[in-house]
């Protein structure tokens, strides 16, 4: 009689994906309603974003670096404290375009076409100063 003994041993392997939005910028229009000192607003219009995805493997690390388009829209209210200051709170909703990382994978040992779909949800409290506009009266008149 023959015995035959198989032993299968899976090793672990373990990935990690990190996706970074490096910056945003919002490119936006508002309209609003004011009575007295307070301003109710909604604001929409285009958002830019720098998107980095990055691969740790047993192997090495990869990452790809994007830009994707999008948009964005939201509203808030805003308080007129004096003349040159105003304090606000926003809400914005910013949808970017989805977009596939690592397409082609550098290696095989790598995942590849990873699609990424970005939504942000912003809140915020600022401060907003008025510039003094009169300040480039004297560059104007040259």
């Amino acid at each position: 009689e023959i015995y035959t003994l198989s032993l299968h041993y899976a090793l672990p392997i373990s990935f990690s994906n990190e996706v970074s939005e490096r910056w945003l910028s919002t490119f936006r229009g508002r309209v609003g309603y004011a009575r007295d000192n307070w301003l109710l607003y909604a604001t929409a219009g285009g958002a830019l974003a720098n998107v980095t995805s990055s691969i740790v493997a047993p192997v090495g690390t990869i990452s790809d670096q994007q830009w994707h388009w999008g948009w964005t829209a939201g509203g808030g209210v805003e308080f007129k404290l004096n003349q040159d200051w105003s304090a606000k709170v926003e809400y914005l909703y910013v949808g970017l375009q989805d977009k596939s990382y690592f397409n082609p994978a550098p290696s095989p040992a790598f995942p590849s076409n990873q699609r990424l779909h970005l939504d942000d949800h912003i809140f915020r409290v600022g401060v907003n100063y008025k510039l003094p506009w009169n300040v480039l009266d004297s560059f104007f008149k040259r």
